[in-house]
C-alpha cells in the first residue's frame, strides 16, 4: 500500500479488506466529480487525466486513510479544468500565475523514454 520496498504477497492479502476500502473510497471520491464535470458538460477523462497529473506532479503522499488530500487536490484540479464558478477580476491575477506554470510544463516537459 505504502511500503512497497517491505511488500510481501501475504502481506497484501492481510491488508486486502483495507485496499477494497481504500479503493472505494477513492472511486467514490473520483465518481462524485465526474458527475460534477458531465454535469458542466466537460469530458469524463478529466478526471483521469487529473488524477495521472497528481501521481506525476505531486508524487501522491501515502494515502492510508488520507481521504481528504486526495479529495481537495482533485477538487481543485477539476475546478481549473472545467470551472463551475465565475471569479471576480481581483482574481485573475492567479489565473495569470497557473497560466505561467503551464507554459513552464509545457516548455520543459520530458518524453516517458527520457526519464
Amino acid at each position: 500500500m505504502w511500503e512497497k520496498n517491505n511488500l510481501t504477497l501475504e502481506r497484501i492479502e492481510s491488508n486486502m479488506t483495507e485496499l477494497n476500502q481504500m479503493t472505494e473510497k477513492f472511486l467514490e471520491t473520483a465518481k462524485f466529480y465526474l458527475e460534477n464535470i458531465e454535469a458542466l458538460e466537460g469530458q469524463s477523462e478529466i478526471i483521469i487525466r487529473a488524477i495521472n497529473y497528481m501521481e506525476e506532479a505531486h508524487a501522491i503522499p501515502p494515502l492510508r486513510g488520507n481521504y481528504q488530500w486526495f479529495d481537495y487536490t482533485l477538487g481543485a484540479l477539476t475546478e481549473l479544468a472545467c470551472p463551475n464558478s465565475r471569479l471576480l477580476n481581483s482574481n485573475l491575477d492567479f489565473l495569470k500565475d497557473i497560466e505561467n506554470g503551464i507554459k513552464d510544463y509545457r516548455e520543459n516537459s520530458i518524453d516517458e523514454d527520457e526519464l
